[in-house]
């Protein structure tokens, strides 16, 4: 029996720690052939959510499954015109949606389409626009997640704002500012999702900078781009953080 045979028949749980054991095993459980082997056995549900804005908030959701992969309906799972605010490898998605009953109201939950499950989620502060939000997969059995939702409090305003949800407490932190930021720095529009990768969140700045949070330890940090000199990062464009291989990746033209 071949490695790839072997390794296919492991729980998610499993494989998750055989990427931890040594670099070769982690380089084979990316491989496109073994992906695919482990998809069929395991009957796994893959592929990728898109998510279109039609006026200015509106949001019509849909579901692109992966070859050999069963779709899904969205329709079926998803508040009508909820917004996707945040996801995971694992299958999770953070959704903001509105109360039918109060149009001025927001609720928040936690879904996973592929088996239609859900969980309400406690309102952040409202006082607060969203910019950016990730969750974290931390633990299947039971299964735990932190979300952080990034934020400014009122139009005009430049520093930003963070909140944790433990799904252990199941509560929000108060919002605390983020200190990292120099002048004139900024997130990136929202074509540019958070990257998560080994329990970190990564977002890259306007000036080269890397602003990445630890789920565990809860603390920022900054780092520069290897890739681009500072002085010719602004002749490149399309510049986006990436995730390869579970690492952390540059990409720009």
């Amino acid at each position: 029996m071949t490695m790839f045979e072997i390794l296919s028949r492991t729980s998610l749980k499993t494989l998750d720690a055989i990427r931890c054991a040594n670099k070769e095993l982690d380089t084979i459980t990316y491989n496109s052939y073994f992906l695919e082997l482990y998809k069929k056995r395991n009957n796994i549900v893959s592929g990728f959510l898109v998510q279109n804005l039609k006026g200015s908030i509106r949001y019509v959701n849909h579901f692109v499954p992966s070859p050999h992969s069963e779709t899904i309906d969205l329709r079926k799972v998803l508040p009508r015109d909820a917004r996707i605010l945040a996801s995971s490898e694992q299958g999770l998605i953070f959704i903001e949606g509105k109360d039918h009953l109060n149009p001025n109201k927001a609720l928040y939950q936690v879904c996973k389409p592929a088996t239609r499950q859900s969980l309400e989620v406690p309102n952040p502060n409202l006082d607060y626009v969203t910019q950016k939000a990730a969750i974290v997969i931390m633990g299947l059995k039971p299964l735990r997640f932190k979300i952080v939702r990034l934020s400014q409090p009122l139009p005009g305003k430049t520093k930003y704002y963070y909140e944790i949800f433990n799904s252990k407490t199941k509560a929000w932190s108060r919002p605390y500012p983020i200190t990292k930021f120099t002048a004139g720095a900024f997130l990136l529009d929202d074509a540019q999702e958070p990257i998560t990768t080994g329990g970190s969140i990564n977002m890259l700045l306007n000036n080269n900078i890397i602003l990445k949070f630890n789920v565990y330890s809860e603390e920022w940090k900054v780092f520069s781009s290897p890739i681009i000199p500072a002085q010719k990062y602004q002749d490149y464009t399309c510049k986006r953080l990436v995730k390869f291989e579970g690492k952390l990746g540059f990409t720009c033209k």
